[in-house]
């Protein structure tokens, strides 16, 4: 389904330089993406838009969740990035790979710096899963973001075994802000898990995990 870009708005307080109002370092930026076609359902709008912010650093743009922003009206969809360093930032903003009118948009972020690592140490690792492992099935883990506030980034987790080895991986969003996370091991050994969040790793992360054919109880 082709989507018509010029009934696609992006709004928003902080896009108006008149308001008087500046983005600052550590609190939220909404980006209110609303269209005027009715008949476009707004799980589509929100699968169809891609975002990305541009200057001193490149914070994610993380739509609204249960413990987030909620959408404002059925037509609406509510995003948000948290700047962590204070400068010009540029928001380009598209729909299938088409950029929205007014796009890309300006930011002049005001604020001290921000340590990530100092914010992330909120973040609880718990369960056995990030230390022991065993082959051949499912170990998990849960890490516990819910104290990080406004979120930074979105959770990443990469999983690397021994040589010719792999583990399949999920991460299960608990909408409390939670995450289990769930991996598979192909084969016995020490496999290397990192957990980031803004490109940043996680109190602990990398984490070196002893994967076993047996686990003891």
């Amino acid at each position: 389904m082709a989507i018509d870009v010029n009934k696609i708005k992006v709004l928003g307080n902080l896009l108006n330089p008149s308001s008087g109002k500046k983005p600052v370092t550590g609190k939220k930026c909404l980006v209110l993406i609303r269209s005027d076609d009715e008949s476009l359902d707004k799980s589509v709008l929100k699968r169809s838009i891609t975002c990305q912010v541009e200057g001193p650093t490149k914070p994610e743009v993380l739509w609204s969740t249960a413990i987030a922003e909620p959408d404002i009206d059925e037509r609406t969809v509510v995003g948000y990035f948290v700047p962590t360093k204070p400068g010009k930032h540029r928001l380009t903003v598209k729909c299938q790979g088409k950029k929205l009118p007014g796009s890309p948009f300006e930011y002049d972020v005001i604020g001290d710096c921000l340590d990530i690592e100092k914010l992330l140490q909120k973040v609880i690792v718990s369960g056995r899963g990030y230390e022991l492992g065993k082959a051949f099935t499912y170990n998990q883990f849960v890490v516990d973001c819910s104290m990080v506030q406004p979120p930074l980034g979105n959770l990443k987790v990469h999983v690397k075994g021994p040589e010719r080895a792999a583990a399949n991986l999920s991460i299960i969003d608990n909408e409390n802000g939670t995450f289990t996370i769930r991996y598979k091991p192909t084969s016995p050994g020490i496999y290397t898990i990192n957990v980031k969040i803004a490109e940043t790793d996680i109190p602990g992360s990398p984490f070196q995990v002893r994967v076993t054919e047996f686990l003891s109880s």
